[in-house]
């Protein structure tokens, strides 16, 4: 594209209207929005003159396509004191259409010389030129109002952009501050599961210490029983051969011995509820119940509450012993009452309550086992009968010689 500072010259005329042209525009605009190549030439253009002695760095402006770019738009939205023609040879030369140089130098030609035309129709080249007017006001008006629509929509997507700006920020120092939470929890889980760990370790270590001690202690144990039987049959062989030799009186006898199991009744089974209603009629029996065991069997009440439970069953056997004029011991798991607590004697039921769990765990569940365990050790030599489903509680009762009914034949016989 052919510079208008550079080959060959402009047309006086021409280069005259365009520096004019850009001339206008610079004194125009504020300096403040003028670039840097025209705002130096704001004061040296203010006069004819200075237009005449800055011609060339004028012209040299429209080579640069943003500063042509920028003097067409003040060329339509402006109001530039320029009368038609120079108003469109200096747009012409900052358009550059094709053949804008030979246009240009066109313009520059003197008017030939011929026969005198007709003068116009003046009024009605007014009236054109006043259509013209109000048209090109009419569209400029429509494109500052679309460049003012087009602002507002550049001010509100700016705005929008801000808010995403704020709200993303916000997400990343959110995102931040949880991923800060999540590695402290993770460390934390860490250090909590290397202790339980170690816990554990110590737990394992101080349960095998335990069985190692009780394992010990009952050795200690049985061979001090020996040693005490050893040490009683002595002292008995010792007294019977220092004892004068006497006639044998006639005393009462006491049972002794151990306890022996009640043997099935012939024709039925040792799990029915009538062989366990003979049994009870056996006299001088004691009927030993596992309370909870027998309340929580398959055939029993465990979806009542725990007193409603004890209630229940307290009644029943309550009427079977008064029946069968049988003494019944009912033991319950005593959680929370004093360890051999017992309710007021009702006929021929006693009911009694085990220790409650010392260790704070909830893990004992044996106490009741152990409180029934010693009552056969307490009880006479007489025939006992325990009701329950414990197999463990069931082998250390036949090591007693006691007779074992389970929870379900018990329930049987009582409804």
């Amino acid at each position: 594209m052919p510079a208008l500072s550079e080959g060959p010259a402009l047309p006086e005329g021409a280069a005259r209207t365009v520096a004019k042209g850009v001339a206008a525009y610079v004194r125009a605009t504020p300096a403040t929005e003028l670039p840097p190549a025209l705002a130096s030439l704001k004061k040296t253009v203010q006069t004819a003159k200075g237009e005449g002695r800055h011609r060339a760095r004028l012209l040299a402006v429209l080579d640069d396509e943003a500063l042509r770019a920028l003097v067409l738009e003040w060329l339509e939205e402006g109001k530039p004191a320029l009368s038609r023609p120079e108003v469109e040879t200096l747009k012409l030369a900052a358009e550059r259409p094709e053949g804008w140089m030979d246009r240009l130098a066109e313009r520059s030609k003197p008017a030939a010389a011929g026969p005198k035309e007709p003068a116009p129709d003046v009024a009605g080249l007014k009236r054109k030129l006043e259509r013209e007017k109000e048209a090109h006001r009419k569209a400029r008006e429509e494109a500052k109002r679309a460049k003012e629509a087009e602002r507002a929509a550049i001010k509100v997507e700016r705005s929008r952009s801000l808010r995403l700006d704020e709200e993303v920020g916000e997400q990343r120092r959110q995102v931040g501050e949880l991923s800060e939470d999540l590695r402290r929890a993770q460390a934390d889980a860490s250090k909590y599961q290397k202790e339980n760990e170690r816990l554990k370790r110590k737990a394992r270590s101080d349960v095998d210490g335990l069985r190692q001690q009780i394992r010990k202690l009952r050795d200690e144990n049985r061979d001090l029983k020996k040693r005490l039987n050893d040490l009683e049959r002595d002292i008995a062989a010792k007294a019977k051969a220092a004892a004068p030799k006497k006639t044998p009186a006639k005393i009462a006898t006491k049972k002794s011995g151990p306890r022996t199991a009640l043997t099935v009744p012939k024709g039925r089974l040792e799990d029915a509820p009538e062989t366990l209603d003979a049994w009870l009629k056996t006299p001088g029996i004691t009927l030993l119940v596992d309370g909870y065991n027998v309340t929580r069997s398959h055939s029993g009440f465990g979806h009542l509450g725990l007193e409603q439970q004890r209630e229940r069953l307290r009644e029943l056997l309550k009427k079977l012993s008064n029946r069968l004029k049988t003494t019944t011991v009912l033991v319950w798991d005593g959680g929370e009452v004093a360890p051999g607590t017992k309710r007021p004697k009702a006929g021929y039921l006693t009911e009694e309550y085990s220790e409650p769990d010392r260790s704070g765990t909830g893990t004992d569940k044996d106490r009741a086992d152990r409180h029934i365990e010693q009552l056969l050790k307490d009880l006479p030599l007489d025939p006992v009968v325990l009701a329950t489903n414990d197999r463990g509680l069931q082998d250390e009762a036949r090591e007693q010689g006691a007779t074992i009914a389970s929870s379900d034949q018990i329930l049987a016989l009582l409804r």
